[in-house]
């Protein structure tokens, strides 16, 4: 099993509500879910720059937790959250959605906003 594996968990529909409580409990906690299937080639482009993205921060702090769900079994979850498109990246705190990117993007953009999402609460 490869790191980024090891710190990106698999949610779906089923699953979603307990990731959704752990944010509330953790509110300090960053949690960034990235919509996809596995059909969708700007998908394809995005997961391993959010394999490389989660493996670099997995050891760098324990503030961010990094969640993969597939558009086919999280469509109730992708309606609660309003997300029309995949690849999705959805940036959760307190159990709240505080921004979200949509398409394949590049890395610096991602890790700019997850420093900003980290830093929502400074402001």
């Amino acid at each position: 099993m490869s790191i980024a594996v090891a710190c990106i968990q698999q949610v779906d529909d089923d699953s979603f509500a307990a990731m959704i409580d752990y944010s509330k409990n953790h509110s300090d906690n960053l949690l960034i879910v990235d919509f996809y299937a596995d059909w969708c080639s700007p998908c394809k482009m995005l997961t391993p720059i959010f394999c490389k993205i989660a493996e670099d921060y997995c050891f760098k702090t324990d503030k961010i937790k990094f969640y993969s769900a597939d558009a086919n079994e999280s469509g109730n979850s992708m309606e609660n959250f309003s997300i029309k498109s995949i690849p999705t990246l959805l940036f959760l705190k307190g159990g709240e959605k505080v921004d979200s990117l949509t398409g394949a993007q590049a890395e610096d953009v991602i890790v700019k906003q997850i420093e900003s999402c980290l830093n929502v609460d400074k402001k």
